[in-house]
């Protein structure tokens, strides 16, 4: 479980202005950064069972968020932050609310709900729990300055809360039963979905017209004459919020309840919803993620960089292709670097793709695959026309006639015969004749 900080916000979160410079009109900036009047009670759970908690103002709260006293450690983990807001700065109601859908049903919510307040309903925040057709919504109501002003105190001391609740919604509730939140001399009632805070003194009087069957009583009990103004058939049980002997308080017990809060509305909705909380281990991921991302974007720049230069080599071998084939045949200079390839080919004899006839450039080949070194060649004459090549070549003894023979033709694959062979005096002059050129 992690560790949680719970805030209990006891009043309303004023804004401090610092006193007028003596020769200034408006307040400087820095005198507008003077803090807030607040008070609260907090409590921080670290996750393993252990506990602490205590009273501050303005400056204790911010004592405790910058790690004084050794509670919160600033430079690990930041816990998640939950708000407890008294039940005299909000109203929890429940209405019916006409519509078939949800999205109707929300729309129609402000109209329902302004029948409730005396207030501009624009001036409140609403926030709804659930919404189903047909059925009654919860929602909870606070003054928007009101819940600026908490946010934004509970900011400049570096903590966001990511739940903020009216204390009522995690006390236990049913239709028929009203739980009894006793703090001093006052009390929080909660039946069904509606919700107030009472003076202890209109506790009985509260309870009779609710008319429920039993009051279950948290952190306190009935004095005797309270209980003599019920019905007597009204079932009364207590419930001792106690830690180690000694009473929890209302922090205490409302932190304990704290994980039955699957039904509790959160007032952080709409405008006010906050971002979502980091963990280390999502802290972890984003590192990694943004590692990754920045190897992804330097293989695009060193895959761009290298497809760069090899368009910039290909460009230059290109150009030096075109002006060696205008300088073999400077009367061809209509050749582009498009049409090289094509005008090259016709030059040396090959055919259009697709034909069967062999290039000058392939029996060259064919050929220089089987002249050996102590052999030359005299002459070649090619004649695509005939579909003939022969080659004249000087050998140092007819022996190696027959046989350049049947390597020529198994390299060039073509019928070829021994036209003339005669000693001379280097050797032997033989001409070959490759057919179906």
């Amino acid at each position: 479980m992690p560790s949680t900080l719970f805030i209990r916000l006891l009043t309303p979160a004023e804004p401090l202005l610092g006193q007028r410079s003596e020769d200034a009109a408006e307040p400087l900036a820095e005198d507008l950064a003077a803090g807030f009047r607040l008070h609260c009670e907090w409590l921080f759970d670290d996750g393993a069972g252990h506990r602490e908690q205590g009273w501050a103002d303005y400056e204790g709260l911010q004592a405790l968020a910058a790690g004084e006293g050794g509670v919160l450690d600033p430079s690990g983990e930041a816990p998640l932050v939950v708000a407890f807001a008294s039940n005299t700065c909000v109203l929890c109601l429940q209405c019916q609310v006409p519509g078939r859908r949800p999205g109707q049903m929300r729309q129609a919510l402000p109209f329902v709900v302004e029948e409730f307040v005396a207030e501009d309903i624009d001036n409140l925040h609403i926030s709804p729990g659930p919404v189903q057709s047909g059925a009654p919504v919860r929602c909870c109501l606070i003054a928007k300055p009101a819940l600026e002003n908490w946010l934004a105190c509970l900011a400049s001391v570096g903590l966001a809360p990511q739940w903020l609740l009216a204390e009522s919604e995690l006390l236990p509730t049913a239709a028929d039963r009203a739980s009894v939140l006793f703090d001093g001399e006052a009390a929080l009632v909660r039946c069904g979905g509606q919700a107030a805070p009472v003076e202890r003194a209109n506790l009985a009087m509260a309870l009779a017209v609710l008319q429920v069957r039993a009051v279950h009583c948290i952190n306190g009990t009935l004095a005797d004459l309270e209980r003599s103004q019920l019905a007597a058939d009204i079932d009364v049980a207590t419930e001792a919020a106690l830690e180690n002997g000694a009473a929890k308080g209302v922090i205490g017990y409302l932190a304990e309840r704290w994980p039955d809060r699957a039904a509790a509305i959160n007032l952080l909705q709409g405008p006010y919803k906050p971002g979502q909380r980091a963990t280390a281990q999502t802290s972890a991921w984003r590192r990694i993620g943004t590692l990754a991302a920045l190897w992804l974007l330097v293989g695009l720049l060193v895959l761009t960089a290298k497809g760069w230069w090899s368009a910039t080599q290909a460009d230059a071998l290109e150009a030096q292709s075109l002006a060696l084939y205008r300088d073999i045949f400077p009367a061809d200079r209509s050749v582009t670097v498009q049409s090289l390839r094509r005008r090259l080919s016709a030059k040396l004899g090959a055919d259009a793709p697709g034909g069967a006839s062999r290039s000058l450039v392939d029996l060259v080949g064919h050929l220089a695959a089987v002249v050996k070194p102590n052999m030359t060649v005299a002459s070649i004459d090619y004649h695509r026309g005939r579909g003939e090549f022969n080659v004249d070549l000087l050998v140092e003894h007819y022996g190696e006639v027959e046989a350049l023979r049947e390597a020529l033709a198994a390299q060039a694959g073509l019928q070829t015969e021994i036209v003339s062979a005669e000693e001379v005096d280097e050797g032997v002059r033989a001409r070959f004749r490759l057919r179906g050129v």
